[in-house]
């Protein structure tokens, strides 16, 4: 297995995994919602990757079987992001028949490296039930305890 940055060739295989993963994540999509996120990805990707995306994947015989996303942000700077930087660590997918390999965690350790080298104050993410334990087991803490996510949507 090979573990590397996406390049830009593998762009089809990171759709696909995207799409796999929010499948897995939220339940299926529609005919609709899936041909919107494919063609909003295609852009995306080929705008951002390695540039303010950075895409961790293992590969098996040229087949991509697990990613990690980083995306920098920056924001103005606050308490917790001294600089204004920070990464939102996201779409941390595993095929079902590569789990529990340490893949995801070779991953991850990854994208904190590249976090650590970006100068990063810091990285955050959404936890999944599934992925919590990895992600306590590699060093993220609980955030804000004091503090309940929410969103508008628009």
């Amino acid at each position: 297995m090979i573990f590397r940055l996406a390049e830009t060739s593998d762009i089809p295989q990171l759709i696909n995994l995207r799409i796999d993963y929010l499948k897995e994540d939220f339940g299926n999509l529609s005919d609709k919602e899936e041909k919107e996120i494919v063609n909003q990805l295609e852009g995306f990707l080929r705008e951002n990757l390695n540039r303010s995306l950075y895409v961790f994947v293992c590969e098996d015989d040229k087949n991509i079987v697990s990613c990690v996303f980083l995306q920098k942000n920056e924001v103005p700077a606050n308490h917790e992001y001294l600089n204004g930087k920070y990464g939102t660590i996201m779409n941390v997918y595993t095929i079902p028949s590569y789990r529990r390999r340490g893949i995801a965690q070779t991953l991850l350790e990854m994208a904190v490296e590249k976090a650590r080298k970006e100068n990063l104050s810091a990285l955050n993410l959404k936890a999944s039930p599934m992925g919590y334990p990895l992600y306590k087991k590699i060093g993220f803490v609980d955030d804000c305890l004091r503090c309940k996510p929410m969103v508008y949507k628009l």
